[in-house]
């Protein structure tokens, strides 16, 4: 894979595209420059600098059909920095007994695979036999999901493979059928506006059905859209602080000069008292000499002290995963509402160093945040610039218009000698990755967001 390098005062960047084999297939590493990469699958217009394509997307040569890796709990495998496809998934709620019917349904294809669908039984083979070499350096074999085409219905028009045993109708309030199986359930409103919307993009996602061996059913889209990088461009700006939070910076650069869309700071949840409590509960379950803070109206035995302390776990979790999803779904509106306005998009982001985070409550979160941006790239067709890789990040202490060291005047608030503007520390770094890459992409307009900078001060606090 070949990159070009448009190095910076922190850090050069590159360009390129990236890829993931299929099923247990193992990932291509990417080269690295000084501190940042840019990634993605656009194609720029003049006066744009792009190296040449990533490879092409590797199909499977059982199936013949683009895979993605399995979902697991907390993520996908590797390491989520190199993919062929971006994608989402969506977790389709159902009851007990729909459950044990995609267990048989499960267990009656593997063992009986009807002809026009028996490439996707070879697939699950080879994975299977991937999982199960992989599964001598573990102590416990997880059998590998099954993947089944989708046809969707819409109206008068049907999407997908006709012979798709799993069937989705969007025309009235959404309903999810695997005839062969017996199984026929409404889907909630949220999931059919959802898939409505993603069956409306161009072009199309690709869509496959995932059964886990408890019985699990996901739906899966995926895709590798190519778009150019010219003007009038969106451009996002993502710096994440593990003390205080992510900020999002979000400018429209046109020729006639720049415009601010939005400048939010978003905050992980505390879960200092619920980790608290959570300890007291579980020492408690333990010992039954646990401190609980707390004025019970009942009398905590030592079980249904575990029993709330695995509670309070599971929503601390939860409380995480939400602020992920809202993470991504700010960043989703942001680059679908521009695209939809003719706009190209690019995504600068500086992510925080792994080696700060470590042994922290917020390292899984603030990294699963990285990852999922990077893959939100790719499933939109962005292009994203990653500063910090070697450490090497944005730095919010310097001055947006000179580049010279600010003097602190206040709490993680910094005033330049030369310029006489003052900033935010965290706004700042998500400017200066903005200018760092626009410096390098298109000088004009690098100026132009300088211009405006001096204009409005204001939005640097």
């Amino acid at each position: 894979m070949e990159w070009v390098g448009v190095g910076g005062k922190e850090g050069g960047c590159h360009w390129g595209g990236s890829r993931v084999g299929c099923v247990g297939a193992e990932t291509q590493g990417a080269s690295r420059h000084d501190g940042a990469i840019i990634r993605g699958h656009a194609h720029p217009a003049p006066g744009w600098r792009q190296g040449p394509r990533g490879h092409e997307a590797r199909r499977c040569e059982a199936c013949a059909i683009p895979i993605p890796p399995p979902h697991r709990a907390g993520g996908w495998g590797g390491t989520g920095m190199e993919k062929k496809f971006g994608y989402r998934v969506w977790k389709i709620s159902a009851s007990k007994e729909v459950r044990t019917k995609l267990l048989g349904f499960r267990c009656s294809f593997l063992n009986e695979p009807k002809d026009n669908l028996k490439k996707y039984w070879q697939a699950w083979q080879k994975a299977f036999e991937e999982a199960r070499e992989k599964s001598k350096k573990r102590t416990r074999f997880k059998s590998p999901p099954l993947f089944l085409p989708v046809r969707f219905q819409l109206g008068g028009v049907v999407r997908g493979n006709h012979n798709a045993p799993v069937v989705i109708d969007l025309r009235s309030q959404g309903e999810l059928r695997i005839s062969r199986a017996g199984i026929r359930f409404p889907l909630k409103p949220s999931l059919t506006r959802a898939l409505r919307e993603e069956n409306s993009l161009t072009p199309r996602p690709e869509f496959i059905a995932q059964i886990t061996s408890q019985g699990r059913l996901r739906i899966i889209a995926f895709r590798r859209p190519r778009a150019e990088l010219r003007l009038p461009i969106r451009v996002i700006g993502v710096d994440i602080n593990s003390r205080h939070g992510i900020t999002v910076v979000s400018l429209d650069i046109e020729a006639t000069g720049a415009r601010l869309v939005s400048r939010l700071r978003l905050k992980p949840p505390n879960h200092g008292w619920r980790k608290r409590l959570t300890s007291e509960l579980q020492r408690h379950a333990d010992t039954g000499r646990g401190e609980v803070p707390l004025a019970l109206p009942f009398v905590l035995t030592t079980e249904r002290a575990g029993r709330l302390a695995r509670k309070m776990r599971h929503r601390e979790k939860g409380l995480n995963a939400a602020f992920v999803q809202h993470v991504l779904a700010l960043l989703r509106r942001l680059i679908r509402e521009a695209v939809g306005r003719g706009y190209s998009v690019l995504v600068a982001m500086d992510p925080i160093n792994p080696e700060t985070l470590r042994g922290t409550g917020l390292q899984g979160t603030l990294l699963r945040v990285v990852r999922r941006v990077e893959n939100l790239a790719l499933y939109e067709g962005v292009a994203l610039a990653l500063f910090g890789r070697n450490g090497n990040g944005v730095s919010g202490k310097l001055c947006p218009l000179c580049g010279g060291k600010g003097v602190e005047v206040a709490p993680r608030r910094y005033q330049c000698p030369h310029c006489h503007i003052e900033w935010n520390r965290d706004y700042n770094a998500s400017f200066r990755a903005i200018l760092l890459v626009l410096q390098k992409r298109a000088p004009e307009s690098a100026e132009a967001l300088r211009r405006w900078l001096q204009e409005h001060p204001r939005a640097l606090l």
